[in-house]
């Protein structure tokens, strides 16, 4: 399996609740259990994450950029396993399809919630230019891609620009262009105004 290691602590916990999730799969084999094995595992590395953000061991960034690398990582493993299936292209319609459900979940939404009060409660990195609202374009993007469950992908795509400016502007590295701080607002439902410059 190609999951992101944890620090080691957590990758520990982690182990164990992954060798139980599946203990309890293989005792109480039925049909969609391994979707349930799935996001068992999922959410177990979940809060392993969380556990190492809150011990000030990631930050929140680092915590869901990793869960997100995770998820693909965990249901590509186990569909591979379970429906010896190799296919790239079955393996993407899967994911798709799993990541639907996935976004359902309370266990998914609990993560989610939880990474926004971790966001919230941390103190803001200074990379780059604070907001009025005292927010680090970083501590912004993490807070309300958090909210809407969106990676930075996910906000270019919606926002029509390229990855790398919403990486850079998070990253403050640069400051986009007028044109594309509107878009990426109108993306966000919010004013250019209540980003971090």
């Amino acid at each position: 399996m190609d999951i992101p290691e944890l620090p080691p602590k957590f990758q520990d916990r982690f182990e164990v609740a992954k060798a139980r999730a599946e203990l309890e799969y293989a005792i109480h084999l039925t049909p969609f259990d391994g979707m349930n094995l799935t996001l068992s595992v999922i959410l177990a590395f979940c809060e392993q994450a969380r556990n190492a953000c809150r011990e000030r061991m990631w930050s929140t960034i680092i915590t869901r950029q990793t869960a997100e690398a995770a998820v693909s990582a965990i249901h590509d493993y186990y569909f591979v396993r379970d429906c010896n299936a190799h296919s790239e292209v079955a393996k993407a319609q899967s994911r798709v399809a799993f990541l639907r459900v996935l976004k359902g979940e309370s266990g998914w939404k609990q993560h989610l919630s939880e990474l926004v009060a971790l966001a919230n409660a941390a103190s803001p990195v200074t990379l780059a230019p604070s907001s009025e609202h005292g927010e680090t374009r970083a501590a912004f993007a993490d807070r309300i891609l958090t909210e809407r469950g969106w990676s930075q992908l996910d906000w270019a795509n919606e926002a029509g620009v390229d990855k790398n400016t919403i990486r850079d502007y998070v990253n403050g590295t640069t400051r986009p262009r007028a044109s594309s701080l509107k878009k990426m607002a109108d993306a966000l439902e919010i004013e250019v105004s209540e980003m971090p410059q």
